[in-house]
């Protein structure tokens, strides 16, 4: 009798732990060494190990909630190695992030400051991310809106029940996330402090789980009871920080220790992901063959702990049916915090246009060009469905830039041109978005004074109206002796005067097209011989007159003053009128004064791209032609100085270089950048430049054009870069082939940069 009861109640006690066994599945945090969570979902899956429940910090809360909502193994590794990551944690400063048609100024600024008149100087002076959050907060509604609308807000009703861990800035606690917008939970809980900007909801500031509970076991024990835990850990506690290392020393700052260990009712699985770095996305297959190798050296045990199991077709059964109940992401209408009715209507027409509803693969492009605008601080997007419509609404909290910016920069140089610059911009937003700036030059080679306008208009493709006026002066003489000893004229100053006008249409992300004109007055001043003296008096030649014509441009590049990836293009037609009035200096062997009428008519074709970028290296080509029309000037410098220069590199942009000026020329040349640890990097550039017909200079000052393609010539040079968030530095070694001393060698702190001119 005694057997008989023990072996009943053997079988009661084995079937009560069947009926009553649950899984729940805790995912560390760990940046990029999270792929190997995936590895580990998909070895249990394979050995139909049931997941009840899903817990996860920061990374773990990423691939928990993807499989919460009923991705597949495959998808979310393709969502991972598909370069959706590569944009997500691409620098905030990255140039071809934005819309070409928006770009903002380039100016040689060091240091800036926000403000608005009512406040004066404002908190928000340094931003609080360095890693642009746009693409990832607009992709996580691509990945999670639809499950937030079947589960209604309730993670508990996800094709798995899921707990999503943040830290709470207010409290200084970890924070669970249990409902509401699962994109907003995953996006609070991978905030990484100072690499993404924190997320608020329900009135707290939340940023990177991590900081207060690494690995939330025991929220997955408090909330779902579970009878078996396996835990997937990919993070340590930190080690001491590392003085050159960011990522090291906020670890400490921010990061409290985590206990990284499961209940006697569980599995501790750690695979060996030690040699990826946090942010290093381009390894994931390997990491999830990593958690898939370590899942499965601890499946016996696993499946002596779990006699539970769930068969292939149970797992896709239950997966479809929730996927099945996901809407089609379609956008209707759209909502702005913050904003008064015109801006609200400026929204309206950037996003949606006269469209009654849009698709998510089109918004998102609207979305990244309403971020793209100089008033537009951030704007944080959230997807609620409509049931009256059928379609999601869009809502976004939208941050306005403050209004005003002063910023002063420029270049100091040894061996080149030094100048200071300082800018003032004002932005207006209202039924249209105005960014509009003043500045001023002061150097010994470039002074200048500068106001532009760029106004964007919602239409149902954004029109794009610039306006720009300057007052330029080059004074070559400053730099002529510096290393050549052949410079003529040696004293060349130029004064250029313009007002320009430009419309702008894009035809895709980073390219634009449009029409532009400029009336213009340009003043030079030379003495045609090196072998002058106090008692000379200079020539003058003046020439005025007005500059109509077309354009095509694409610029990708990553940087607009020292890029290793991308590429440019950019070609025009234009038509030139003007009257040009020269008058003779003691120097000249005309006896009077001379007046001419110019026409001229020029295509100008310029192209550069990164054929080749690698993590050490990239390689580039670059090519330039320009064919013109034109008549020449009263004498030979005139008419160097209304020739194009080619001009690839700083130093040749500073000096006055006759064999690389022409009417019509074709140029050549190939780059390669070696990138160094630190932010340093090496620049190995070359060109040849070929003049159809090169002007000659006669005995009388007169221009003579040579025979076709009669010479060549070659221009280098070799760089040392430090890029930095305030101002390059860099030390230049230049080549020149025809010149009597062909070297030139010069160190420079900050930016090289001018402001516009009619004829560029």
């Amino acid at each position: 009798m005694k057997r008989i009861v023990g072996i009943l109640s053997f079988l009661a006690i084995l079937s009560l732990q069947c009926e009553a066994q649950s899984v729940g599945l805790v995912l560390s945090g760990g940046g990029a060494r999270g792929m190997a969570h995936i590895g580990i979902i998909k070895a249990l899956e394979d050995n139909n190990i049931p997941i009840d429940y899903v817990a996860g910090t920061s990374i773990g809360a990423i691939v928990g909630a993807l499989y919460a909502s009923g991705y597949t193994v495959e998808e979310m590794t393709e969502i991972f190695t598909g370069g959706d990551m590569d944009d997500y944690l691409s620098p905030a400063q990255e140039e071809s992030t934005g819309f070409l048609l928006q770009e903002q100024f380039n100016d040689p600024q060091w240091f800036n400051v926000k403000f608005d008149l009512d406040t004066i100087v404002r908190k928000r002076l340094i931003p609080s991310n360095i890693i642009s959050p746009y693409a990832m907060d607009y992709g996580l509604i691509e990945y999670f809106a639809q499950a937030t609308t079947v589960c209604e807000e309730d993670f508990d009703k996800l094709m798995v029940p899921f707990r999503c861990i943040a830290s709470s800035i207010n409290d200084n606690a970890a924070y669970v996330l249990r409902q509401g917008d699962l994109g907003s939970a995953v996006r609070a809980s991978m905030s990484f402090p100072i690499f993404f900007r924190p997320v608020e909801i329900d009135g707290k500031v939340l940023m990177d789980g991590g900081m207060y509970d690494n690995f939330p076991v025991g929220i997955m024990d408090e909330d779902f009871h579970p009878d078996i835990i396996i835990g997937s850990v990919v993070s340590s506690n930190y080690s001491d920080p590392d003085i050159d290392d960011l990522v090291s020393l906020v670890q400490n700052i921010f990061m409290t220790d985590t206990d990284f260990s499961v209940p006697d009712n569980g599995v501790l699985l750690e695979p060996d992901v030690t040699s990826t770095s946090l942010l290093n996305f381009s390894n994931t297959t390997a990491l999830v063959e990593i958690g898939y190798n370590e899942c499965l050296s601890k499946m016996d045990t696993i499946k002596s702990l779990i006699s539970r199991t769930v068969s292939e077709d149970e797992l896709k059964n239950k997966r479809e049916h929730f996927n099945q109940q996901k809407k089609p992401l379609f956008f209707g209408d759209v909502y702005t915090d913050n904003m008064t009715p015109r801006q609200q209507k400026y929204v309206d027409m950037m996003m949606m246009g006269k469209r009654q509803f849009i698709s998510t693969q089109e918004l998102h492009e609207k979305y990244e060009t309403l971020i793209a605008d100089a008033n537009i601080r951030s704007a944080y997007p959230l997807a609620i469905y409509n049931d009256s419509t059928h379609l999601y609404d869009m809502h976004l909290n939208v941050v306005r830039e403050m209004n005003f910016e002063a910023s002063i920069g420029g270049v100091l140089s040894w061996g080149g041109v030094s100048d200071i610059y300082c800018g003032l911009r004002y932005l207006y937003f209202g039924r249209f978005s105005l960014n509009s700036k003043l500045n001023f030059y002061l150097g010994n080679f470039y002074k200048s004074i500068g106001v532009c306008a760029k106004l964007i208009y919602p239409l149902n493709v954004p029109l794009s109206v610039t306006l720009d006026a300057s007052f330029n002066e080059k004074n070559y003489f400053s730099t002529a002796g510096t290393f050549f000893t052949d410079a003529s004229p040696s004293y060349l100053i130029q004064d250029e005067q313009h007002v320009l006008a430009e419309l702008s249409l894009p035809v895709k992300k980073r390219s634009v097209a449009g029409v532009e004109t400029a009336g213009f007055k340009m003043k030079d001043d030379f003495y045609n011989t090196n072998y002058f003296s106090s008692l000379d008096t200079f020539d003058v030649s003046t020439l005025t007159g007005f500059v109509a014509g077309v354009f095509f441009r694409t610029n990708t590049m990553n940087d607009y003053l020292y890029p290793d990836k991308g590429y440019k293009f950019k070609a025009g037609i234009d038509y030139m009128i003007g009257k040009e009035i020269y008058y003779p200096g003691t120097t000249s062997l005309q006896p009077s004064e001379d007046k001419i009428r110019h026409s001229r008519f020029r295509i100008k074709i310029s192209y550069e791209h990164f054929v080749l970028s690698r993590k050490l290296f990239s390689l580039g080509i670059s090519a330039q032609t320009v064919w013109s029309n034109p008549t020449c000037a009263s004498n030979y410098t005139a008419s160097l100085l209304h020739a194009d220069a080619f001009t690839p590199f700083p130093d040749s942009k500073i000096r006055f270089l006759p064999e690389y000026r022409a009417y019509n020329y074709a140029a050549a040349g190939a780059k390669c950048i070696v990138k160094l640890p630190y932010n340093f990097m090496i620049s190995l550039e070359g060109y040849a430049f070929i003049p159809f017909f090169q002007m000659q200079e006669m005995d009388n000052h007169s221009v003579e054009f040579g025979k076709f393609f009669d010479k060549t010539y070659y221009l280098a040079s070799a760089s040392i870069i430090f890029k930095n968030a305030f101002a390059p530095v860099s030390v230049n070694f230049n080549l020149y082939n025809n010149k009597e001393t062909p070297f030139s060698v010069s160190f420079n702190v900050g930016y090289l940069l001018f402001n516009r001119y009619a004829l560029d």
